[in-house]
């Protein structure tokens, strides 16, 4: 038994173009429209496995661990210079649960530095800091 075990887990993601969607949207920010609308369409997108990375269309490069993979990216905008600064985290977690499917999440975490983001944060209609995140799917087409 144990042996059936091992061979049905020991599938590696495959490369191929994929179908990616976002579903079930997680806005804490409060903007009266959401950061996330109009992101749920079903979007193709090629997939490059490598050893430690998998790579979307030469857009993001995620780091690979076995059958998970992440992306990290922090931005950093100064609205007005010495007065404060929002900082928006955008990251990418997945986990590939058959060779050719993989679920996780998407999604963007907001913060603000400095003497000024109580009057911008109220003047824009947003609480910082917030998250407004997607479940994500791929499965292989091709």
């Amino acid at each position: 038994m144990p042996f059936l075990f091992l061979f049905a887990c020991g599938f590696e993601p495959l490369s191929g173009t994929y179908l990616f969607s976002l579903s079930n949207p997680n806005d804490t920010c409060g903007a009266e429209e959401s950061i996330l609308a109009g992101a749920e369409e079903t979007q193709e997108i090629g997939v490059t496995v490598n050893e430690t990375t998998i790579v979307f269309d030469d857009l993001y490069t995620l780091d690979r661990d076995g059958k998970t993979a992440s992306y990290e990216e922090i931005y950093d905008e100064q609205i007005e210079p010495g007065l404060y600064t929002i900082q928006m985290l955008y990251t990418i977690d997945l986990t590939w649960i058959q060779a050719d499917l993989a679920e996780g999440t998407s999604g963007f975490e907001y913060t603000c530095t400095g003497d000024g983001c109580d009057a911008a944060t109220a003047a824009a209609g947003v609480s910082l800091p917030c998250e407004a995140k997607y479940e994500l799917s791929m499965e292989l087409s091709d």
